[in-house]
């Protein structure tokens, strides 16, 4: 879960992505929802870039939260439980749950074609 960088827009993932307007605290609107098997959410550091993980590694522009775009999607081996973007922005950290667990690292430096730079595991 986290805010848009104007603190106006709620984004939450829990089976799915769900964008809500809260600019009125006492009365959240649903913008849109999905239902895809999203479960972990991250940001940029400028707030304009939503990556989402699941079944699939999703990175969407949402410099309007009215209207996505969605610049990449990539399989993943395991469903994605948790994600986490490195602080100098290159790696997105992805891990998913197996018997085992599994750590899937991606170059994101170009967000339309991100890359796995390990063998997730």
């Amino acid at each position: 879960m986290g805010l848009s960088a104007d603190g106006k827009t709620l984004f939450l993932a829990s089976k799915g992505l769900a964008i809500f307007d809260v600019s009125n605290v006492t009365k959240p609107e649903l913008i849109s929802k999905t239902i895809d098997g999203f479960i972990s959410i991250a940001f940029s550091a400028n707030k304009r870039t939503l990556f989402v993980a699941g079944k699939t590694f999703n990175i969407y522009n949402i410099s309007d939260p009215h209207s996505l775009v969605l610049l990449s999607t990539t399989p993943l081996p395991t469903t994605a439980t948790t994600i986490t973007i490195s602080d100098h922005k290159k790696q997105a950290y992805v891990y998913g749950y197996s018997s085992q667990g599994q750590l899937q690292t991606f170059d994101i430096s170009d967000l339309s074609a991100p890359k796995s730079v390990n063998s997730g595991k």
